[in-house]
């Protein structure tokens, strides 16, 4: 016998009838809903009832603010004999279909009835927590099913050079209360150079390791981080198509791992990141670092035809090139060659010889040239200008703006500065082509 969901109006009340019967069999975890609620929801246009053979199996009761465009979901109902058969998710889909215009679902569910598995297979996301009002003081997460409307920020374009999502590994090295084994080397994508290069993204798979932290300070702490980051919801479907294709890539190249890779929990982070075209950069795992080595040809194809004319091979040895980004100003002065010296507020440890990428920020947005680092002077800012005054292309009140509340320096003397016959912009170096991403173990400098 087929299920078959039905809007529930005030006249059916057979069915509201049932749908309260039903409620009434779980309210230990539902709670208590008087028959008023369960009719004005009907009223309303918010009470979905799964049927089968006459009988209620399952409901979604629901409310439709006026205030505001969320679904406050309120009861999400399946008979105990009928759990398994996927009628959770039949109404929840069920709910999408009847009002798309709106934004999303929230549901609030007790921390300790342990439903977090039900909720994350439905495709919700943690969202926030509450203390609940009952006398044991409970926790009540906040769960969130987004339903893909634009808002104003979707079709913003980063100006960053490159949209990163972070493993919580390195987003715990990064905005966690204690410190970690190894915060260093994550700490160095946060280098006051890189500044304009990367922006960091979180997909929903950090989300859930978050709320999964029993220690509520930590917990709590790194949930309120996440507002310094974007966030990235990529469909279910493409996530599942390229984790296979990262599975199907690892077991082909890398012996013996099969199984290791089908059961890692760092994988879904990795399916989360690709369909968005996005490189994820992460210290965290090691047979996530080792896929990277899979597709480091693919940071070569990033850029339609390879480096410019100009750049020398060793350019493309990820652990000797540089990429800086400075202001179009100064990334002119420095391939005419009236800027020598290169300035940043933190300690740069790169040997005499290494290549050095200018990349021209916003409006430019390109890699406009190239350089080598003949000397690397790591001093107080003070004594950094003193040295190199002349050589910075920059006046004493612009250094002091720059260097406020530094107490380490670099002054980076370039030589050998070649301009790019053609510019990489930053849309060139967006245009990876499709496969998997290319993951990278980000190294300290």
């Amino acid at each position: 016998m087929a299920i078959e969901l039905v809007s529930v109006s005030p006249a059916q009340e057979e069915l509201i009838v049932k749908a309260i019967v039903l409620g009434d069999r779980y309210t230990k975890t539902l709670g208590l809903l008087t028959p008023p609620a369960y009719e004005k929801a009907a009223e309303d246009g918010g009470l979905l009832v799964a049927v089968e053979a006459g009988e209620v199996i399952g409901y979604a009761l629901f409310g439709l603010p006026k205030r505001s465009a969320r679904i406050r979901l309120a009861h999400l109902c399946a008979a105990e004999e009928e759990r398994g058969r996927g009628v959770a998710g039949r109404l929840v889909e069920g709910i999408k279909r009847r009002y798309p215009q709106r934004l999303g679902i929230k549901a609030k569910c007790r921390r300790d009835y342990d439903l977090s598995g039900m909720w994350r297979s439905l495709g919700f996301v943690p969202d926030g927590e509450v203390r609940g009002r009952g006398r044991d003081g409970e926790i009540l997460d906040g769960w969130w099913l987004d339903l893909g409307h634009p808002d104003l920020f979707t079709e913003m374009e980063s100006d960053a050079l490159l949209v990163v999502t972070v493993d919580h590994g390195v987003f715990a090295d990064l905005r966690g209360l204690t410190d970690t084994t190894g915060a260093e080397e994550s700490r160095a994508l946060e280098a006051g150079w890189m500044a304009d290069l990367v922006e960091f993204a979180y997909t929903p798979q950090l989300v859930h390791q978050i709320r999964d932290l029993t220690d509520t300070a930590e917990r709590q702490h790194q949930q309120a981080a996440l507002t310094g980051l974007s966030r990235l919801s990529p469909g279910s479907a493409a996530v599942e198509e390229r984790t296979r294709e990262l599975v199907q890539a690892a077991t082909q190249a890398i012996p013996g791992y099969g199984a290791e890779v089908l059961g890692h929990r760092d994988l879904p982070e990795a399916g989360d990141a690709a369909p968005i075209d996005l490189a994820r950069q992460g210290p965290g795992a090691t047979v996530v670092a080792r896929l990277a080595d899979l597709a480091v040809q693919d940071q070569q194809r990033a850029v339609p035809g390879g480096l410019p004319r100009g750049a020398p091979n060793d350019v493309s040895d990820p652990e000797r090139a540089m990429l800086l980004s400075v202001h179009p100003r100064f990334a002119n002065a420095i391939l005419a060659g009236s800027k020598t010296v290169e300035v940043r507020r933190q300690r740069v440890a790169a040997p005499p010889g290494t290549p050095v990428l200018l990349y021209a920020t916003a409006p430019t947005m390109a890699v406009v040239g190239m350089a080598r680092i003949a000397a690397v002077h790591v001093a107080t800012p003070s004594e950094v200008w003193s040295a190199h005054r002349g050589q910075t292309g920059i006046t004493r009140r612009e250094y002091d703006a720059y260097m406020s509340g530094a107490t380490q320096a670099s002054g980076l003397t370039m030589e050998n500065p070649v301009s790019f016959d053609e510019p990489v912009t930053l849309n060139a170096l967006r245009c990876a082509p499709p496969g998997p991403s290319t993951l990278r173990r980000a190294t300290a400098t």
